[in-house]
C-alpha cells in the first residue's frame, strides 16, 4: 500500500484503480509467476530497435497467462495516468504512461499518448521521438501520423510533416481536417497549387463552411489574383458574418489596391454591427487618417478614449497609428503623456523617439532612444537609430562609443554588429569594419549576414578573392541567397571570367528576386561583357526603368546603346547620368565627348 502513496495518489483513485486492475484479472485471467516478475520496476526502459517495429499480430489464444496479465497491467497503469492527468499530477501521470509501455511495448496508442503528454509539457524531442514510434509501430493510425505530422510542423521540419500528413491523407483523402492542413502547410511553403486542390476539394465538403473559402482567398492574395481573392474572401464572410478574420484579409486586399473608401465602408459596417470591437474601430479611424478624414479620426479616437477607464493602452495604439501615418505632433500628444505615466515602458520610449527624430528633434530623440533598457526588444534598433542620430550631426567618436558599448551590452545581436561596422564605413574606416565583422563572425561563423556584410566590407577594401570566398560561403549556409549570388555573378562580369556560371547564377537570383533593378542589370552586364549586345539592351532598359535615379545603371544603359551605335541616345543617357552623380566623373566626360562626336 505504501507504493500508490509515494506516487502521489489519493485513496478513492486507488480503489478506483484496484477494481479496475481486479476487473481487468477477471476478464484476462490470473497472473503468472513470470509476469508478475516483468512489471515489478517502475522504470521504463529506453526505446529500442524492438519497440519500432510493427507490432506482430495477436495471438488468438484466449487462456495465454503470459499475455493477459500484461493486458490486464497495461490497461490498469493506463487508467492511473488518466486519473493522475485529471487531477494535474503530471508526475505521477508520466511514471504510470511508462509502466504501461513497459508491459506492453508494441502498442502504438501508449506512444501517442506519451506523445502527447511530452507536447503538452514543451518538451518537444521525446514528442517527436514517441509520435515516431506510433507511426513505426502501426503505420495505418491516422491519428499517429497526424500527430507526428504536426510535432514535425512545430519543430520547423515542415518537409517531414507534409509526407506525414500525404501519407494520413491517402489513408482518409476526405477527412476535412486533414484537407485543411495540408493545404495551409502547402501555403506556407509557397505550393499554391497544391493548396488549392485541397482547399477547392474540402469547399466542396464543406460547402457551409467559411474556413475553406477563407484560405482559398489568402491563396488567390499569395497569386495576387485580386479579383479572385475578393470574391472568395466575400463568400468567406458571406459564410460566417462574424469571421473577423475574413474582414482583416479584405480590408488588407483593398488597401493593396488603394481602394481606401471600400475599406472604410466595410470598416464602419463591421462597427455599425458591433460597436465593442476597438480592433475595428482602430483600423478604421486609420484609414480615415489615409483619406485625410482628421476630424472623423480624431472623433472616434476620442470616442475610444472616452469608454476607458484607463486609457492608456487605447491612446498608446493611436499613438502608433498617428506616428504611421506621418501625423507626428498628435502622435506625441498621445505617446507623451503615456511615457510620463510609465517612465519605464520601452515601447513608448523607443516610438516617441522615433516621433522626434522624424521632427528633426534630434536631442529628444537621443535621449529617447537611450532611456530603452538593455533587456528590452527595442534595445538594439534604439541604440543603431542613436548611433547613426549622432554620425549624422558629426558626433563621430560619441556614435562609435555608443555603438561599441551597445555591442559588448549584447555581443550576440547581429544588428548592432552591423550598425558599428556601417558607422565605419560611412567614416571609410573599412579595415575597423572587417574587424568588427570577423569579430561577430567569431561568436556566429554561420550567420548568413554577418558573412555577407564581411563580404561587402572585404569588396571595399579591394580584396575581390576575400569578398568571392565570403560570398560562396554564404551560398553554403543558403543556396537561395539571392544578394550573394547577385554579387557573384557582378563580380565576376566585372572580372570577365566564369561569365556562363555568372549569367547561371544571376538567372537563378532573378527568379527569385524578379523585380531587383540590380539583379537585372548584372544579366545585362553579363550579356554586355559577353558582347551580346542585343540581349544586354533588353536587360538594361528594364533595370532602368526600375532603377531611373541609379548612375551605374544608367552608364550601363549608355555604354549599351554606345556598342550598338546608337550614339544619340548614348549622350542623352550619359547627360542624364552626369546630373544623378557618376562613380568616376572623368570617365563619364570622356564617354559623353566621344558620343557626342559619333552622333550624326
Amino acid at each position: 500500500m505504501n507504493e500508490p502513496r509515494r506516487l502521489g495518489l489519493s485513496g478513492q483513485a486507488l480503489r478506483l484503480g484496484l477494481l479496475f486492475l481486479l476487473a481487468g484479472l477477471i476478464v484476462f485471467g490470473p497472473v503468472s509467476s513470470q509476469a508478475a516478475r516483468e512489471t515489478k520496476s517502475p522504470a521504463a526502459p529506453a526505446a529500442t530497435a524492438e519497440d519500432s517495429r510493427p507490432a506482430p499480430a495477436a495471438s488468438a489464444k484466449p487462456n495465454d497467462a503470459p499475455e493477459r496479465l500484461p493486458r490486464a497491467a497495461a490497461y490498469y497503469y493506463f487508467f492511473m495516468a488518466q486519473l493522475a492527468l485529471q487531477s494535474g499530477d503530471t508526475d505521477t501521470a508520466l511514471k504510470f504512461l511508462l509502466l504501461t509501455r513497459q508491459v506492453d511495448p508494441k502498442a502504438a496508442a501508449i506512444d501517442i499518448e506519451l506523445a502527447q503528454f511530452y507536447a503538452r509539457q514543451g518538451k518537444a524531442q521525446p514528442a517527436v521521438s514517441y509520435a515516431r514510434n506510433a507511426v513505426s509501430k502501426d503505420p495505418s493510425s491516422k491519428q499517429a501520423r497526424m500527430l507526428l505530422a504536426a510535432l514535425l510542423k512545430a519543430t520547423k521540419q515542415e518537409g517531414e510533416s507534409v509526407q506525414e500528413y500525404e501519407a494520413a491523407l491517402k489513408q482518409d483523402p476526405d477527412d476535412a481536417d486533414l484537407l485543411l492542413r495540408l493545404g495551409r502547410l502547402y501555403m506556407d511553403q509557397k505550393q499554391y497549387d497544391r493548396a488549392e486542390a485541397l482547399l477547392s476539394r474540402l469547399s466542396e465538403l464543406k460547402p457551409a463552411d467559411h474556413t475553406p473559402f477563407y484560405y482559398l482567398g489568402q491563396v488567390s492574395l499569395a497569386r495576387k489574383d485580386f479579383v479572385q481573392a475578393e470574391a472568395r474572401l466575400k463568400k468567406a464572410l458571406e459564410l460566417s458574418p462574424d469571421f473577423d478574420p475574413a474582414v482583416e484579409a479584405l480590408v488588407t486586399l483593398y488597401e493593396k489596391q488603394a481602394r481606401f473608401q471600400d475599406a472604410s465602408r466595410l470598416l464602419e459596417e463591421q462597427v455599425r454591427a458591433d460597436s465593442s470591437n476597438p480592433n475595428f474601430r482602430l483600423l478604421l479611424g486609420r484609414f480615415y487618417l489615409i483619406e485625410k478624414r482628421r476630424d472623423e479620426a480624431r472623433a472616434l479616437f476620442e470616442a475610444l478614449k472616452s469608454e476607458e477607464e484607463d486609457p492608456r493602452d487605447i491612446s498608446i495604439r493611436i499613438g502608433l497609428i498617428y506616428l504611421e501615418q506621418d501625423e507626428y505632433a498628435w502622435a506625441v500628444a498621445e505617446l507623451g503623456p503615456a511615457a510620463e505615466a510609465d517612465p519605464a515602458n520601452d515601447l513608448v520610449n523607443f516610438y516617441l523617439a522615433v516621433c522626434y527624430e522624424d521632427m528633426k528633434d534630434r536631442q529628444k530623440a537621443v535621449e529617447g532612444f537611450l532611456r530603452v533598457k538593455p533587456e528590452s526588444d527595442f534595445f538594439a534598433e534604439s541604440r543603431v537609430r542613436a548611433g547613426y542620430i549622432l554620425n549624422d550631426a558629426k558626433e563621430t567618436e560619441k556614435a562609435m562609443a555608443l555603438m561599441k558599448e551597445a555591442v559588448a551590452l549584447k555581443p550576440d545581436l547581429p544588428l548592432l554588429h552591423h550598425a558599428l561596422a556601417s558607422l565605419y564605413e560611412k567614416n571609410d574606416r573599412f579595415d575597423e569594419a572587417r574587424k568588427t565583422m570577423e569579430a561577430a563572425l567569431a561568436r556566429q561563423p554561420n550567420d548568413t549576414g554577418l558573412n555577407y556584410h564581411l563580404g561587402a566590407v572585404l569588396d571595399k577594401l579591394g580584396d575581390k578573392e576575400g569578398a568571392i570566398r565570403q560570398m560562396k560561403r554564404v551560398l553554403e549556409l543558403d543556396p537561395n541567397h539571392a544578394e550573394a549570388m547577385n554579387y557573384l555573378a557582378y563580380t565576376w562580369a566585372e572580372l570577365r571570367r566564369n561569365l556562363d556560371e555568372a549569367l547561371d547564377l544571376a538567372r537563378k537570383a532573378n527568379q527569385l528576386q524578379p523585380d531587383s533593378g540590380h539583379i537585372i542589370d548584372t544579366i545585362g552586364w553579363i550579356y554586355f561583357q559577353q558582347g551580346a549586345f542585343p540581349s544586354a539592351l533588353e536587360y538594361m532598359q528594364r533595370a532602368a526603368q526600375l532603377m531611373p535615379e541609379d548612375p551605374v545603371v544608367n552608364e550601363h544603359l549608355g555604354d549599351t546603346y554606345f556598342k550598338l551605335g546608337r550614339y544619340d541616345k548614348a549622350f542623352e543617357v550619359y547627360e542624364k547620368v552626369l546630373k544623378l552623380g557618376p562613380e568616376d566623373k572623368t570617365r563619364l566626360e570622356k564617354k559623353i565627348e566621344e558620343a557626342r562626336q559619333k552622333r550624326p
